[in-house]
């Protein structure tokens, strides 16, 4: 028989560790290493391997531990692998217990592991020996107790799902090391149902290998409520509540303990009744919670969990416009708002799921009501009328998203429109903000009043706003016109109206007063206090360190605009001599970004802007600035608007320093774009649109555009076709409610409408329908001008007249009877009535119109009854008629006809796809004219899209309203019913 203990030293002595072992056993004396290398040859009788791993602690374990425990210690493992069959692996796993984890264990303890090891076994020997390897490093962190519970759900577990069990335990054994230290013992169980649960979706491998990253930060209670929450959601939708265990932790991480578990309680009061909404949510929740005043989160949240309890289906929608809610009203008024959801909610569940999503018109007035904000829909009738005293025009008023000093200009002028934001939130009382409601209102008059659009601009630029966006202008050009422009109107309304000179005074020092000196804002934010503080008559040295500068400069260059004989034009030259100052040369004539500025804005560069000095240059084509008379020294203001300007400040902020460029460009730019522009993260949903429905619909270079937009695009440019499809349509955008059924309720600024121009056809169609119904165009004629008011009207109740009122002689002789002073108006009288009628045309562009036309049939009307349209005169042709071929012939004679009796009228078309991309094309406004590029227009009319109906007749029932005629009509022209995608509960249904 060979010498096992000499083998045994040869084999485990070839490394370091064997050789520190020997080492520490020779220390031990002769007799115990003896017995030392006996115990090893005995258990390489069995495993080399365990043998060798034996070794390398039994010299420690002896010292540290003493004889009798280290006896013990090795019969536990010679018991572990002389089992038959024997095992091996976990016999590995015990020997690799540290001695210091066997002396801070225990015997006793070890003793207690490995029978727990051993029930594991008589499931699996697998199972047991990743039993022994998970939790040998952490056998002395852990109690026996935690050690039988984190083995009776393994073992559990190979029990379940059929033959993926065994997969499933395995995972959960071998996470033993990242999973028990965070862990408790009642929580196994949890955890592991869960990893069940989310098998289908989920592979072991994934869940079992760690728990998800910030779980960690989870208290036991709140570890409680998310996995309850999770298992609710796994019975409904596995995927959801994948998302919900991956991905919440992470996401609310950074709240605090409290809110966190009160955050999970709704989840988990909840989680039954918004499964399917949680994965849209959880990425965002903790974002969510953020936005609400830290004081008022737990109070937030307790409401959203008294809606979970009440009305679980409202809960995500409440966590989605808490932020808002808060934003717009204080905690009582939120409160109430809630109460009032719950309400609505037990009486319509979808009525309530909009509510709380503040999607519906009584949600967004049940909040405002408390607010002290001003809303433009409570102040619109007031406001036009303010606008139209102030103007003399009658105006239409718009809702804009965007809240700031300088309005945007209007794009088309003439058709009376003016834009105000939807709501104002800037003070802190109602009466405040409706004042600035009134200041913008002012402004806005002031600019039809005093000559804002007849700005002597080229005409091939169309406007003063194309002008001023053309490409080869900087748009910090239009920024800073409205400046120098907004100065000019406020000084012509303060001579015109002297009340407004103190009210434009107070409301510009209010708003420069609740700015925070500390804080640099967005650079519309910085020019809108340029304005202001244009306006308010302080000094500049009262000014933040950020705004001071740019004051000093601009103020000097705007002052002769408060002349009385200041006009738009002078405006603009200004305009673009600031943009000569403050950008680089580069930047000048090209259109872009504007966020380089011109080495100094110090105390050098301010020079009188109308010397013949080296000024910078401007635009050939631009207006030019004429001499303006004035009383006041160049660069200072009337007397009505003074204030004053001190180069040399003596502040220690060292702003009288000439300042680098790249502290101009934070100064000037802040860091964001000049222009606002509406963004969107959404691909088209639903039924979708095709290239090929675009074939004929658009001309064919845009159509090859999009193809190679789809071809090239990777799966991060996914919403691609959706931003071109909409680049298309670039112009005023408009937000209408929308009546949803399913709610009972009008869903608050659902739908998003695009104003679109229309490229005409140089009137050959036009031309062409005129000779095809050259003899029905008579009769059509001959027809409205039957329909015309009675020649006279009676008017009663005068004092002298044609005739007696016989009703009010009657009343006048009981009076006298009755001994009551009778009345004198007892006469009536006839006056000449003339005709007083606006139309307006609404024509469907869906691509339903491109169908041919379907003639009726011959049996059911009579040869006399038939429409003159479907007699139209024959002639060869090889394209059939189609609905819009025939809608458009309609729109020639209309016209015609009414251009002959005087009426006014106004042609316009829609279409789209989806509630945010309604198209509203402008053919012919009613201040137009039937002119050679309005007839080129309708014979341009094509089929486009879908037919979202009910936006497209608010907004031309907008159109209508600044019209003053007495009798107003809208005529919709269309083939059929709305039909469009993203209605109801289905978003991809097109059924409405």
């Amino acid at each position: 028989m060979p010498d096992r203990s000499l083998w045994f030293e040869s084999h485990l002595f070839a490394d370091r560790a064997g050789r520190r072992a020997r080492e520490a056993g020779e220390r031990l004396g002769p007799s115990i290493h003896e017995q030392i290398l006996a115990a090893g040859d005995r258990l390489a009788a069995a495993s080399p391997a365990v043998a060798q791993q034996f070794y390398r602690h039994a010299a420690a374990v002896w010292q540290t531990s003493g004889p009798d425990t280290f006896d013990r210690w090795l019969a536990f493992g010679q018991d572990l692998l002389g089992d038959e069959p024997s095992h091996r692996d976990a016999a590995l796993a015990y020997f690799s217990v540290t001695p210091k984890a066997v002396a801070s264990a225990g015997i006793n303890h070890l003793s207690a592991w490995c029978a727990t090891g051993k029930r594991v076994a008589t499931v699996s020997r697998k199972l047991s020996a990743a039993f022994f390897q998970g939790t040998a490093p952490l056998v002395d962190a852990l109690s026996a107790e935690a050690l039988a519970e984190w083995a009776r759900h393994g073992t559990r577990l190979h029990g379940v799902a059929g033959w993926r069990g065994e997969f499933l335990a395995y995972a959960y054994f071998g996470a033993a090391r990242d999973v028990l230290p965070v862990l408790c013992a009642e929580e196994f169980g949890a955890w592991a149902d869960l990893g069940v649960a989310l098998q289908p979706v989920l592979r072991e491998t994934h869940y079992f290998t760690k728990l998800p990253p910030g779980f960690g930060a989870f208290k036991p209670p709140e570890r409680a409520a998310f996995f309850a929450a999770a298992a609710i959601v796994a019975r409904t939708n596995a995927a959801a509540a994948a998302a919900f265990y991956t991905q919440l932790p992470t996401a609310v991480h950074r709240l605090h303990a409290a809110v966190r578990l009160q955050l999970l309680r709704v989840f988990e009061r909840a989680a039954a009744a918004v499964a399917d909404s949680l994965a849209d949510i959880v990425p965002v929740i903790g974002a969510l919670v953020r936005d609400i005043p830290s004081e008022r989160r737990l109070a937030a949240l307790e409401l959203a969990a008294t809606v979970a309890d009440a009305f679980p289906r409202g809960s995500v929608a409440l966590l989605r416009s808490l932020p808002t809610a808060y934003e717009d009203a204080r905690h009582p008024a939120v409160e109430q708002w809630v109460r009032r959801g719950i309400e609505v909610a037990t009486e319509n569940v979808d009525a309530g799921v909009a509510y709380f999503a503040l999607e519906s018109r009584t949600s967004v007035k049940v909040l405002h009501a408390a607010s002290t904000a001003a809303v433009l829909s409570d102040v619109q009738g007031l406001l036009r009328k303010y606008t139209q005293m102030l103007s003399g025009r009658v105006a239409t008023i718009r809702a804009a998203d965007r809240f700031g000093l300088r309005p945007a200009l209007e794009e088309f002028p003439l058709e009376d429109e003016v834009e105000l934001p939807l709501r104002v939130d800037l003070f802190a009382t109602h009466e405040d903000n409706v004042r600035l409601y009134r200041f913008l209102a002012a402004q806005l008059a002031g600019r039809r009043e005093f000559g804002t659009y007849d700005a002597d601009v080229p005409a091939d630029t169309g406007s003063l706003s194309g002008f001023l966006r053309a490409p080869q202008h900087p748009e910090l050009l239009e920024e800073l016109f409205l400046v120098a422009e907004g100065f000019r109107v406020a000084a012509a309304l303060a001579r015109a109206y002297p009340g407004l000179a103190r009210e434009q005074r107070e409301l510009a020092g209010s708003v420069l007063s609740r700015q925070n000196p500390e804080q640099m804002p967005s650079q519309s934010a910085l020019l809108d206090l340029l304005l202001a503080w244009l306006l308010s008559g302080r000094e500049a040295a009262g000014l933040p360190a950020w705004l001071r500068p740019l004051a000093t400069l601009v103020a000097p260059c705007v002052a002769p605009l408060a002349n009385r004989d200041a006009t738009v034009n002078d405006s603009l030259a200004i305009a673009q001599l600031l943009v000569g100052q403050l950008l680089d040369p580069t930047e000048r004539h090209g259109r872009g970004t504007g966020e380089t500025v011109y080495e100094t804005i110090a105390g050098e560069m301010m020079y009188d802007p109308y010397s013949d000095d080296d000024s910078p240059a401007v635009s050939s084509d631009a207006p030019q600035a004429k001499s303006l008379p004035t009383d006041q020294p160049p660069g200072t203001l009337p007397d009505d608007m003074k204030f004053e300007l001190n180069e040399e400040s003596d502040d220690a902020d060292g702003m009288t320093a000439p300042l680098s460029a790249e502290e101009l460009q934070r100064l000037i730019e802040a860091g964001v774009d000049l222009r606002m522009k509406q963004g969107y993260s959404e691909d088209l949903e639903g039924l979708g649109l095709y290239i090929t429905d675009l074939l004929g619909k658009v001309p064919a270079e845009q159509l090859e555009e999009l193809r190679r937009l789809l071809s090239e695009a990777t799966p991060s440019d996914r919403p691609a076709p959706r931003r071109w499809l909409e680049r298309r349509g670039e112009g005023a955008s408009f937000y209408y409610d929308e009546w949803d059924y399913h709610i009972s309720d009008y869903r608050e600024r659902w739908c998003r409408l695009l104003e679109m121009t229309v490229e005409g056809d140089a009137g050959e169609f036009f031309n062409r329908t005129l000779l095809d119904y050259a003899r029905l165009i008579p009769e059509v004629r001959r027809q409205f001008q039957r329909i015309r008011p009675e020649m006279y009207r009676i008017v009663r109740g005068l004092e002298s007249g044609e005739d007696f009122d016989l009703n009010a002689v009657v009343s006048a002789r009981v009076d006298r009877r009755a001994r009551r002073p009778p009345s004198s108006k007892l006469y009536v009288a006839r006056t000449r009535e003339e005709r007083d009628v606006a139309t307006l045309f609404l024509i469907d562009m869906s691509a339903s119109t491109d169908e041919p036309l379907q003639k009726p049939p011959a049996a059911a009307f009579a040869d006399d009854d038939v429409d003159a349209f479907s007699r139209r005169p024959s002639k060869p042709s090889s394209a059939p008629r189609r609905i819009i071929d025939v809608t458009k012939e309609a729109l020639v004679i209309m016209a015609e006809a009414l251009e002959e009796i005087g009426d006014a009228y106004a042609i316009y078309g829609f279409s789209g796809h989806g509630r945010n991309n309604v198209e509203f094309y402008l053919v012919k406004s009613f201040n137009e004219s039937l002119s050679a590029s309005v007839k080129g227009r309708i014979g341009a009319l094509e089929p486009k899209r879908s037919t979202r109906m009910g936006t497209a007749l608010r907004h031309a029932t907008e159109k209508l309203a600044s019209i003053t005629s007495r009798s107003r009509h809208i005529i919709l022209l269309s083939d059929g019913f709305p039909q469009d995608f993203d209605y109801g509960h289905d978003r991809r249904s097109n059924a409405y």
